[in-house]
């Protein structure tokens, strides 16, 4: 259960590696999505700043920039939540 949402998306064009799945649970910093170029090289990572629920994630490999990669359902009361600045 949650009240807001930390939405991430895309800063460049790529190809996109999701880390986790629907519902699973992060944690502030953890590694959620890699971005390569059509060359195979690291073009972007994606990290949480909240402690939360995978909500919403994209399922299409290709992405633009600007396209939501992910949405993480969050207590925005939640001291965690508030030690890093999300409130």
């Amino acid at each position: 259960m949650g009240d807001a949402f930390e939405t991430i998306r895309s800063t460049v064009g790529g190809y996109l590696e999701l880390l986790v799945d629907l519902n699973d649970a992060v944690i502030p910093g953890q590694k959620v999505a890699i971005q390569r170029n059509s060359f195979g090289d690291v073009v972007a990572e994606y990290s949480v700043s909240v402690t939360g629920r995978v909500a919403t994630i994209a399922r299409d490999a290709l992405n633009e920039p600007g396209s939501r990669i992910i949405q993480i359902l969050y207590n925005s009361a939640d001291s965690q939540n508030k030690l890093y600045g999300t409130e």
